[in-house]
């Protein structure tokens, strides 16, 4: 079990979550679920709905979207922000390459989180315009 010092740790190291104080932390890593995943299982599958934001605490990922070369990402990192704010069909599919230890925040949790918590609010909001401009 993930302790919530290193569920807070852990969401520090993101950029989604680096400008959150420390009490909105607090309360959003008690509301993170925990799983744990062999290699090559599929976290996301492209066109199936999503409805979860997924933080990879340990492992790595391999992220596949067509027409763009194949993304490996090591823990820390997230996947699943778009459909965890508004649930659609994944543009990417999600494979683990190693076991991978997961928190996951589903979209209900998350906006109940963001209407309550100013600066995760704007902490998303940031993230989320940084990712517009290098795009």
């Amino acid at each position: 079990m993930i302790l919530t010092l290193e569920r807070i740790l852990t969401l520090k190291q993101l950029e989604l979550f680096a400008a959150v104080d420390e009490e909105a932390l607090i309360e959003l890593a008690g509301q993170l679920t925990e799983s744990e995943v062999p290699a090559g299982h599929t976290l996301l599958a492209a066109g199936t709905l999503g409805r979860e934001l997924i933080i990879c605490v340990e492992g790595q990922l391999r992220i596949e979207q067509a027409g763009k070369p194949a993304e490996v990402h090591d823990a820390p990192c997230l996947v699943g922000l778009l459909t965890a704010l508004d649930p659609h069909p994944h543009q990417a599919s999600v494979t683990t390459l190693t076991p991978c230890r997961l928190l996951r925040l589903d979209h209900d949790t998350l906006v109940n989180e963001l209407l309550i918590n100013n600066t995760l609010a704007c902490g998303v909001i940031r993230y989320l315009v940084r990712q517009a401009r290098q795009a």
